[in-house]
């Protein structure tokens, strides 16, 4: 996961399989902001897709939205200012079967920059 500067945190086996794109939804307006079936839809054509959570403290609340969701991504990564993440996500995460990435990059700006530089990179070579 060096593309998000990220630390796995679980399922790293589970890392070779196909992720066909990503999407970001930040964290406190989605607790705020989303229903159950906005929720759903967030995963656009499919679930074969990463979900990027940013504006993370703990990384408790997005695992919790998967874990009750009956659509799982490929991975979730979060990111913001997380000093440690919750036993729970992590715990959430093992159980779901779903890899878990702690972005470090210093910015959500960063963070999207190389996500569609390699979005970008697949198209190019036909992935």
């Amino acid at each position: 996961m060096e593309h998000v500067d990220g630390e796995v945190l679980t399922c790293p086996e589970k890392l070779d399989d196909e992720i066909y794109g990503y999407t970001v939804i930040d964290s406190i307006q989605a607790i705020r902001n989303l229903s159950g079936m906005d929720f759903y839809r967030v995963f656009g054509a499919t679930t074969v897709r990463a979900l990027v959570f940013t504006g993370v403290v703990r990384g408790r609340s997005p695992m919790v939205a998967v874990k009750i969701s009956p659509f799982k991504p490929k991975a979730v990564v979060i990111h913001g200012k997380v000093s440690e993440v919750d036993p729970l996500a992590i715990d959430l995460a093992s159980r779901e079967g779903i890899p878990l990435i702690l972005s470090r990059l210093p910015s959500v700006d960063e963070l999207l920059d190389s996500l569609r530089k390699l979005y970008f990179k697949s198209l190019q070579s036909g992935g």
